[in-house]
């Protein structure tokens, strides 16, 4: 094979190499780079328990007799273990960053509610403002508890999806925002004297994302029954991969055959 050949091969390869590159770092049609695409893993918890039932002596016929019925206490979660991306709000304290939470069953056709402003936003509320309960931290956590969990406060998770039966599957994604809210009012909706849900702030709102989006992270299924999840790389990066090794296999081979 002559340079000429190999230098065009070795071109060709560079390009698919490039270019596979470029499908994950998208640009938008102004060319301002899109924030990052987090990184996440996802874990199936369960800390369910059964309570067996007591037993006692009748002190008057010696019989022994049950004192208190047994109960099955369900404690079921999924947890996605976020890694936080570095963030400089530049002295800005209206702009922040938080990450969006999606999921579907993994046969399903439609993402959960996806509102930048909805509960599957992972930040919290303070005064009107969202943001990253502790964005310096190496890691953010977000939990899901099952619908059917009977604990107290059904465990203090604040986000359910469905009861999913051993074996179920449900895919996860995520993307993070960077920039900030405006309140919209709904003055149409209000009623003089009619209780909401913010005292302070008595006429129906909600609020609008003034800001960047990051792509959606590739889709992680986790199989109920099982602890971790399982990253789907994007079949569009495989092809151009696939291509260069079948060319560096074909130069390699007619290197063999010249010699």
């Amino acid at each position: 094979m002559g340079n000429v050949g190999k230098s065009l091969a070795l071109a060709l390869v560079l390009v698919m190499a490039i270019s596979s590159a470029s499908l994950l770092t998208v640009k938008p049609a102004n060319g301002q780079t899109l924030p990052s695409i987090p990184k996440f893993t996802v874990n199936y918890n369960d800390n369910s328990f059964v309570v067996p039932p007591t037993w006692a002596t009748d002190q008057y016929t010696g019989k022994t007799v049950k004192e208190t019925e047994g109960y099955y206490e369900q404690n079921k979660s999924i947890t996605l273990t976020i890694t936080n991306l570095p963030f400089d709000p530049q002295g800005n304290e209206n702009l922040t960053l938080f990450y969006q939470v999606a999921w579907k069953g993994h046969f399903g056709a439609y993402w959960s509610d996806t509102n930048v402003s909805s509960s599957n936003s992972v930040y919290d509320v303070s005064n009107g403002k969202r943001y990253l309960d502790n964005p310096n931290a190496v890691f953010t956590e977000y939990s899901l508890g099952f619908s059917g969990n009977n604990g107290t406060s059904r465990y203090g998770y604040y986000n359910f999806i469905d009861d999913i039966s051993p074996g179920g599957q449900i895919d996860f994604r995520i993307r993070s925002l960077q920039g900030y809210f405006t309140k919209v009012y709904e003055y149409d909706k209000y009623v003089p004297g009619m209780p909401v849900d913010d005292i302070t702030d008595p006429i129906p709102h909600y609020y609008v994302f003034n800001g960047q989006t990051s792509d959606w992270s590739p889709t992680q299924t986790i199989t109920i029954g099982q602890s971790s999840s399982v990253p789907e790389f994007p079949a569009l990066a495989i092809l151009p991969l696939l291509l260069a090794v079948v060319l560096v296999v074909v130069i390699l081979r007619k290197r063999k055959v010249n010699v």
